[in-house]
């Protein structure tokens, strides 16, 4: 079986991730020398709310391989592979 992961870049919502079976992993966003993830560190508000009042732009940052990992690891252990969307 193919299992698809992908990064909250996609703009899959969570919802039909989760019905597809879609493995999401969260991007990091990073504001001065505070990251986030953003799918439970910093709601899109919050994050609007900081453009708008940051002296400096955001910068996006790689999800660590740490994130992949157990994922990765399951999928192996099931005989499945994965491919991994990341726009």
């Amino acid at each position: 079986m193919i299992k698809i992961i992908a990064d909250t870049t996609s703009v899959i919502e969570p919802a039909e991730a989760n019905s597809l079976g879609i493995i999401m992993i969260p991007q990091i966003i990073v504001f001065g020398d505070k990251s986030y993830r953003d799918d439970n560190e910093i709601t899109t508000e919050e994050f609007l709310s900081r453009l708008r009042s940051s002296p400096v732009l955001p910068k996006t940052a790689a999800p660590p391989p740490q994130l992949y990992e157990p994922y990765f690891d399951q999928i192996s252990k099931n005989g499945d592979t994965a491919i991994v969307i990341c726009p």
